[in-house]
């Protein structure tokens, strides 16, 4: 009989050792999150051989995703009632913020195991808590001994410390909300319906995003609508309902000298009764799962209340007071014909959703999918409940064909619901395999950093197998809501101590691009905006069964490492591709953009109206 052991620690590798069986030859082992390098060391000198991968072509990748959104679905349907539930980072399925991806990987890791490999005996090194009840289900279902040890001590630390992070910074977001509340009036003064119109004319409401350079010394540019603000202006007053990522002080100063858009800021529309009403409630509430959830035909209803409870429901207080903001300026506001905003089905489009659906209902709700369509965006993908309970936009407009292939392909929408669009923020691009360049010598390496902690796996990546070498010039471009002194402390190195390493200084994305050879990435729209210009392309791979590869359908100029390949070797490959080649690779990837992003036009920016 198979034998399938947890372990922990190297203590207890050691008693699963002294009890070995010496006739069973055929044994494997896993390891899963951070274990410590003593425990695989362990198991090699014991003669313990590791587990191959479990292969993730698209075939399966597909698959896995399916079964993902199902199960969410029915998670959904047991909570259509509560609003609270839809503002939960496990109901939207963010790629960055759900943790359920990741502990459903494990699960159908051991599952994939238990089908395809020859083993007497595996043992699961490190897997997360929260997957261990469901994991006993299908181990037994597949008449497998099962050996786990005691994990109450790892919950309750787990549990415990998650609890105590969580409503610390539930009280530290409420600080910093009634702080910027505070500024915003003070500063902006109070919102009125003359501070809005005269007049009872229809208004259209852009619900947008506000970095410092969205200001410019003619007024104000929208990053994220480039072009569709001013088009909609010649025919009706435009509200910019936005958040503010850049300096927030700062961006207040410059949004009260503006006069040519009426720009009102999220925190001007939210009450003190509001932060502490919805402060205390997401201090007090626990939400549950009470009915069976399945995946590939096991129960894993264990694993979401286990990450239900781990990070408290995982609920951010700015995204509960998105319908306390967007109800009150509708109420302030004259009729709204339409609401312009960028498309992710986050947990703020939600809530600004569900006011306007309770108190607009006549509203047009027009999402524009401007980010890129990795298949990991789960969150793009939309099943039953979704449409049922209202979330969704009215339409949905496109950059271009691919995203909204991708669409149409993974998630479950109306036949007429998406549109092709253009690629507002970028302009049109002409093929021209002129722009592809030579390499320099040494090579030039841009590291484009995402919005997120979890970059940092990248950025030690490079930092580990490049820093110091003479071959490689590198420069790290940080996102512009994560500075690199926010990820400092993840880093195996100081890069402002390294030689040939230096921090990106260019205002514009465009003049890294253009300095560099080689890209390496993550899942940003950099990676387009580089392929563009016929630059090549190295794909920093986190082993995530749902790529996180805006170009995972387009292989040219391209390669992938994941961080035991050798980083080096992929981009020596790339910059010694003969010229024909890169030639026929670029002209390829320049007819997948083109499809991807298509430009702005007069034609293609009446889908918007």
């Amino acid at each position: 009989m198979k034998t399938i052991d947890v372990v922990f620690s190297v203590r207890q590798i050691n008693r699963v050792l002294s009890c070995l069986d010496p006739i069973r030859q055929r044994r494997f082992f896993v390891v899963f999150q951070q274990a410590a390098p003593a425990l695989q060391e362990k198991l090699v000198q014991s003669g313990w051989t590791p587990a191959p991968e479990v292969a993730r072509d698209e075939d399966r990748s597909g698959k896995f995703l399916n079964e993902y959104l199902g199960a969410i679905d029915e998670c959904n349907r047991q909570q259509r009632g509560s609003r609270l539930w839809w503002s939960t980072y496990i109901a939207s399925k963010n790629r960055f913020a759900s943790p359920i991806p990741s502990a459903l990987q494990q699960l159908y890791t051991i599952m994939e195991l238990l089908r395809t490999l020859e083993f007497d005996h595996l043992i699961i090194v490190n897997p997360s808590w929260t997957i261990l009840r469901a994991l006993e289900q299908v181990v037994v279902k597949e008449d497998v001994a099962f050996s786990c040890p005691s994990f109450v001590f790892r919950k309750l630390s787990d549990v415990l410390y998650g609890q105590c992070y969580y409503r610390a910074s539930v009280v530290v977001q409420m600080v910093r909300v009634v702080v910027r509340v505070c500024q915003a009036r003070w500063i902006l003064g109070p919102v009125r319906k003359t501070t809005i119109s005269q007049d009872q004319t229809l208004h259209f409401i852009l619900k947008s995003f506000i970095l410092e350079h969205s200001f410019r010394t003619d007024g104000y540019c929208d990053v994220f609508f480039g072009s569709l603000l001013p088009l909609l202006q010649q025919s009706r007053s435009v509200i910019v309902f936005g958040t503010i990522l850049g300096p927030y002080r700062r961006c207040l100063e410059r949004i009260k000298k503006i006069t040519n858009t009426l720009i009102i800021p999220l925190e001007q529309m939210i009450t003190m009764h509001e932060i502490f009403y919805a402060g205390i409630k997401l201090l007090f509430l626990q939400l549950h799962i009470r009915r069976p959830v399945k995946f590939f035909g096991y129960d894993i209803q264990s694993i979401i209340n286990n990450e239900l409870i781990k990070t408290v429901n995982g609920i951010e207080l700015i995204n509960v007071l998105h319908f306390d903001a967007m109800l009150r300026l509708v109420r302030v506001c004259p009729p709204i014909s339409a609401l312009y905003y960028t498309y992710e089905n986050n947990p703020w489009e939600r809530m600004c959703i569900s006011a306007l659906r309770q108190d607009s209902s006549t509203t047009q709700i027009i999402g524009y999918q401007q980010n890129v369509v990795p298949q990991a965006s789960a969150n793009l993908f939309t099943r039953t409940q979704e449409h049922d309970q209202g979330f969704l936009p009215d339409r949905i407009i496109t950059t271009g064909e691919i995203p909204k292939d991708l669409l149409q392909h993974y998630g479950r929408y109306p036949e007429l619901m998406i549109r092709s669009g253009c690629a507002l923020r970028l302009a049109a691009f002409q093929p021209n395999v002129e722009r592809v360049n030579a390499p320099h010598d040494p090579y030039h390496v841009l590291v484009a950093m995402e919005g997120i902690i979890e970059v940092y796996k990248m950025v030690n990546l490079v930092l580990h197998q490049l820093s110091g070498k003479a071959q490689y010039a590198i420069r790290i471009r940080a996102h512009p809501v994560l500075p690199l002194d926010a990820i400092r402390r993840y880093l195996i190195v100081n890069p402002r101590t390294i030689g040939n390493v230096e921090i990106s200084r260019c205002r514009s994305l465009t003049e890294d691009i253009e300095w560099s050879d080689v890209v390496v990435y993550w899942g940003s729209t950099v990676a387009l905006e580089s392929l563009t210009v016929g630059k090549r392309l190295v794909y920093y791979d986190n082993g995530s069964m749902l790529s996180f590869d805006p170009l995972f359908q387009c292989p040219a100029l391209k390669r992938t490492v994941t961080y035991h390949n050798d980083l080096g070797a992929a981009i020596n490959e790339l910059c010694c591709l003969p010229s024909e080649i890169v030639e026929r690779e670029y002209l390829a990837a320049s007819e997948y953009i083109k499809n991807y992003f298509l430009p702005v036009d007069e034609q293609r920016m009446c889908v918007f109206l």
